[in-house]
């Protein structure tokens, strides 16, 4: 409730001429999300549509403002110009497909707004409505459209984190042709969270360093003492990356570490939008054949953390005394980071 709290107060500070009811809408969303608003994906991107052609961009806006409850305000104002209504849609529409809302806990979180400075008998009187009428969704009131001209979609709070990422796809999309992205970084920094994400909004094909471990016959010392010689670059280049820069479908195949083989062969259909995802994947040799370079790192301390949640302290030994250096070592030693169109820190 403490945060909750916090989140409201700040809002009213930044919007003087909020309301009650726009008050109410802020919990209601923070409660609920944009469920309510999606009979299906097809007539919320017409909307979308519609709403952005009335939206001036301002980049004095900000991108995204906090409503808690995991979720956030995209201001439309923000984006419009570098996120296509497309990517915003889908961003909308992914929110909505999460189910979420306590209406008793809803109804716990109404009094905050008496700490807001409304006139006490107005604020009774506007809850008291409010509940005998069901504690309805409710829209923003005149006076905050008029002073604010609120332009928004709801989506999960997590997704503002990658809007440069949204962005930079956008932008190379908007360039024409297929375009191929690297999500390169840190071990535990969430690059196969974000590829996850970016195949579901994009509906992309997705493609993984870790199945092109260097088998063991050829981890020779020569090929290790290279910065990034522990993976298999060749067979990427050769089963993945040429033919998607050839506009080609994939057929490729994983590498099993416990047999030391070759699985079956796979094959991806071609897609306008591929994502070679995991550390070494912005190696030399491969960065010119992609449109967008992504980096994400994490701090020390919270790398640790999420490797031994995920993979037990026996492990988490082995990834400090040799995956974690193999890394660096990569990252110094090839420039990983001064390559990256996008850095992201995930914390």
């Amino acid at each position: 409730m403490e945060d909750m709290e916090k989140l409201l107060k700040a809002h009213a500070a930044a919007h003087p001429a909020m309301e009650a009811g726009d008050a109410v809408k802020f919990l209601y969303q923070s409660h609920f999300g944009p469920a309510h608003l999606i009979p299906d994906e097809a007539f919320a991107l017409a909307r979308l549509r519609e709403e952005l052609e009335t939206v001036t961009a301002d980049d004095t806006v900000p991108a995204a403002e906090p409503l808690g409850g995991g979720l956030c305000r995209i201001n439309l104002a923000a984006v419009k110009g570098k996120l296509s209504p497309e990517t915003i849609n889908r961003l909308f529409v992914l929110t909505a497909a999460s189910p979420r809302g306590d209406m008793e806990a809803f109804k716990r979180d109404l009094p905050l707004v008496y700490g807001l400075g409304f006139d006490r008998a107005a604020a009774d009187a506007y809850l008291e409505r409010y509940a005998a009428a069901g504690y309805p969704m409710v829209s923003h009131t005149q006076a905050y459209r008029d002073a604010y001209r609120p332009a928004y979609r709801v989506t999960d709070a997590s997704f503002a984190r990658h809007l440069p990422v949204f962005e930079a796809v956008d932008a190379a999309l908007a360039g024409g042709g297929d375009v191929t992205a690297a999500i390169d970084g840190r071990c535990g920094s969430g690059k196969s969270t974000l590829a996850a994400l970016l195949e579901k909004v994009y509906d992309c094909n997705v493609f993984h360093v870790d199945d092109y471990f260097l088998p063991f016959e050829r981890k020779t010392p020569e090929r290790m003492a290279q910065p990034g010689g522990n993976f298999d670059r060749e067979r990427l280049t050769r089963e993945v990356i040429l033919p998607l820069s050839r506009g080609e479908a994939v057929t490729m195949r994983r590498y099993d570490c416990q047999t030391g083989t070759l699985g079956d062969p796979v094959r991806y259909p071609k897609k306008r939008l591929n994502i070679v995802e995991g550390s070494y994947s912005l190696y030399p040799s491969l960065r010119e054949h992609y449109k967008v370079k992504i980096f994400l790192t994490i701090p020390r301390e919270e790398q640790l953390r999420r490797i031994l949640r995920r993979e037990g302290q026996e492990q988490l030994e082995r990834f400090k005394d040799t995956w974690i250096p193999l890394e660096e070592a990569y990252f110094a030693g090839c420039g990983v980071m001064e390559c990256a169109d996008v850095t992201e820190e995930n914390a």
